[in-house]
């Protein structure tokens, strides 16, 4: 652990942020399910200042529809990470349930970003750029996991390399690897939206055709 933080305050010193950046993601990676904790402890307190506030004689009943509708959004949010306005989300549910289980919920949540609910029905919008970071982000991604493996063979290349060597090579696989799983990660709601398009695309001809022999 002294070899660890002695390297630390070297790299700072030096000006070798990289070996800090790496350990700070590692730190990061290794915390995640308390800051996770935290954050879903804050929408439930939320929550509960909302339930507050309905039980108060200086709220009128408009204020409280509103605020019962707000508590809805929170529950919805907590349950599934999606946050969205009433009519967009029962709008997605049924959706979800026009599927009758042929599409995962996931495929809903991921695609967020690509959905529109626009004269009470939902489409699919992926943009030019969208498309480009789509490609950008499998091609470099894969490139830079391809970078990370060989990152990994590197110790067995020294002789006799010190602990400190080859925790930094292997932080280094790991950070970019990271990186590597994060640009892919960033293909997938285009892939669930392209999954939804498909779906619509195909309900919408079946319902064409199903006009036309009438």
């Amino acid at each position: 652990m002294q070899e660890i933080i002695k390297k630390i305050i070297e790299s700072i010193e030096s000006g070798n942020f990289l070996f800090v950046v790496i350990f700070a993601v590692i730190a990061l990676l290794m915390n995640l399910s308390k800051i996770q904790a935290f954050i879903d402890s804050r929408k439930k307190r939320k929550i509960e200042n909302i339930k507050e506030a309905l039980e108060s004689n200086y709220v009128n009943d408009s204020t409280k529809n509103h605020l019962k509708e707000l508590i809805e959004t929170e529950y919805f949010n907590l349950s599934t990470g999606i946050y969205l306005e009433k009519d967009f989300r029962e709008a997605l549910i049924k959706l979800h349930q026009n599927y009758k289980g042929e599409l995962r919920f996931v495929h809903f949540k991921r695609a967020i970003p690509h959905l529109e609910y626009k004269k009470q029905e939902i489409k699919v919008n992926i943009t030019t750029f969208e498309k480009f970071l789509y490609y950008f982000n499998i091609v470099f991604g894969a490139l830079i996991g391809i970078y990370a493996l060989t990152l990994v063979l590197l110790p067995s290349l020294f002789n006799d390399p010190t602990f400190v060597q080859v925790l930094s090579m292997y932080g280094l696989a790991g950070f970019f690897l990271f990186v590597s799983l994060f640009m892919v990660s960033q293909t997938f709601p285009v892939i669930s939206a392209r999954k939804i398009e498909k779906w619509l695309v195909d309900i919408e001809q079946l319902n064409s055709e199903k006009a036309n022999k009438t």
